[in-house]
């Protein structure tokens, strides 16, 4: 968590991009959740996109992706921490290959380490409508 030590309590909440269906401890990562090492509130809006629904967005939104994708790269980390993933591996196996096993993380996203220091919050849907200022079709 050291590079982000540097914005501890600078901001209230932080967007995050972990998904549900990258596996792993992140197969129920929370939507919302409290980080207390940088006192704020963690946000994966991206939670609950399956690849489909990932790879169609892209698409519909022409999206740049990273040039690094094409040379096996099936997931984007840090220079010392991404490997391309090999033939026949999972696909974020190219991951902290130097940690040991793929299913290390580095530690960056508290709930990779241990889902009790940033635990889940459940909003009531009307206060989450409240806060985005519509109506959601969604519920955390």
């Amino acid at each position: 968590n050291e590079p982000l030590d540097t914005v501890r309590g600078q901001y209230d909440a932080m967007i995050g991009s972990l998904r549900r269906a990258d596996g792993g401890r992140r197969g129920s990562c929370p939507i919302l959740a409290v980080d207390t090492r940088l006192n704020l509130l963690r946000i994966n809006v991206l939670a609950n996109f399956e690849d489909e629904q990932m790879d169609a967005y892209i698409r519909t939104h022409n999206v740049i992706l990273n040039p690094l994708h094409k040379q096996g790269y099936s997931t984007i980390g840090c220079n010392r921490c991404t490997t391309p993933v090999l033939p026949g591996e999972p696909k974020r196996a190219g991951r902290w290959r130097h940690l040991g096993p793929w299913s290390v993380y580095c530690g960056i996203n508290p709930t990779d380490l241990d889902p009790l220091r940033a635990p889940a919050v459940d909003f009531p849907q009307d206060l989450i409508d409240r806060i985005l200022g519509r109506s959601t079709d969604f519920m955390i």
